[in-house]
Parts: C-alpha cells; structure tokens; sequence
C-alpha cells in the first residue's frame, strides 16, 4: 500500500545563497528539497526513527531549472511524497511567491537503510499518532 503526504514550505534567498550573478547555486535546490521534506515529516520523529538505527540516503536526484531564483525572492517549494515498501518518491516543485512563477522540479529517490547501510522497509508506524 502506497501512502502519500504533501507539505509546503517558504524560504528566503540569502546572499549566501546565490552565485556571483546573484541567482540560488544550482545545488542549493538539493538543500531546499532536503529541508521541505524534514518539515513534512517532523524533526521529532526523524530524530527517534535515527536513534532506532534507521536512515534515508538518497538513491536518485533530478532537477530541472525552469527559471532563476535571486536574492531577495521568498520561494515556495511544494512537496508531495510517496511511500512504498522500500523507496520513498519526493516530488518538488519550487515557485516564487511573489508572482508564483515555476522554478524548478525535482524528483528525489530515497532509500531507508539500518545501522549497516543495509535496505529496509519504511517503518510501517511512522504515521501512528
């Protein structure tokens, strides 16, 4: 059975953030998707789930740039993630608020591992109150 959970999250370009021509570093996105996604599933229980000796490394990233981010832009990255077995889909779509023009698309592919490296199921009470 497939689950599926979606999230939004809102985040300031820094200066820090971009390159020399003043737009987001292109492998900043990875940061954002990575930050999106412990917002859907909460810091806490990411947090017990680590201690339990279970991880996520990602399996496969791809982005796609449709527009530039720039310094000063507030981005909106929606997130839709998919949870089968073994592999957790992330679908992320990043606009600008201001005028929500799309910026870029990403699929991530992530892997929940045990203490060795080893592939695992996704803990079938993640979700549980």
């Amino acid at each position: 059975m497939t689950r599926s959970v979606s999230g939004e999250l809102h985040i300031p370009v820094y200066y820090e953030d971009t390159d020399f021509s003043s737009y987001v570093y292109h492998a900043n996105y990875l940061n954002y998707f990575d930050r999106a996604r412990e917002e859907i599933l909460g810091r806490v229980k990411l947090r017990d789930m680590f201690a339990q000796g279970q991880h996520f490394v990602v399996k496969e990233a791809q982005i796609q740039y449709h527009k530039p981010a720039r310094h000063g832009d507030v981005m909106v990255i929606r997130t839709r993630m998919e949870f089968d077995a073994v592999i957790v889909h992330a679908h992320h779509t990043v606009h600008r608020q201001s005028d929500d023009e799309k910026l870029a698309t990403g699929h991530v592919q992530i892997v929940t591992v045990n203490s060795r490296g080893f592939p695992i199921r996704f803990p079938s009470d993640f979700f549980a109150s």
